[in-house]
């Protein structure tokens, strides 16, 4: 009951919160790292933020001061869903532009193993779920689909299973 009251709570003031985000963003020109997490057999994780739009995208956020993408995502990858990944399996997609930020996209994929560990804190993420790249959920950021699109170039996709 307590779950359900605060997600209550976090999507009557999403979009306040979305508000001051854009501003924020606009003024600080800050980035936003985000993670495209592949499984073994090619699914990739998506996430349902607590407070935001209640789109599905990719798991990630903010970067800290003279913190790289690939640290910031990593970082955020164990804060969010507990996965603990080394810096030595994260290759950098590129950048795109995400509302009102530019996000650095990183690649990771996971171990089978690795598939069990990933549990949500809860208080900033709603849901999670593994997605099919031809069955993508909706509603759905565009970030998705221009991260897939980062690894499409680079020839990755073909490689994902």
């Amino acid at each position: 009951m307590m779950w359900r009251s605060y997600y209550f709570m976090m999507k009557l003031i999403g979009p306040l919160a979305l508000t001051v985000f854009y501003l924020l963003n606009n003024i600080t020109r800050a980035k936003r790292a985000r993670a495209l997490v592949i499984a073994p057999e090619g699914q990739i994780l998506l996430v349902m933020n607590s407070l935001g739009d209640r789109r599905w995208t990719l798991p990630g956020g903010g970067m800290k001061r003279h913190e790289t993408p690939e640290v910031a995502a990593l970082r955020e990858l164990a804060e969010e869903l507990d996965l603990e990944i080394g810096a030595d399996r994260v290759i950098s997609l590129g950048e795109l532009p995400s509302g009102s930020y530019r996000a650095p996209i990183v690649l990771v994929r996971l171990r089978a193993e690795e598939l069990l560990l990933v549990r949500a804190d809860k208080f900033e993420i709603y849901a999670y779920r593994w997605c099919d790249l031809d069955r993508l959920p909706t509603p759905i950021q565009p970030v998705v689909h221009g991260a897939l699109g980062l690894l499409s170039a680079r020839d990755e996709l073909a490689t994902i299973k």
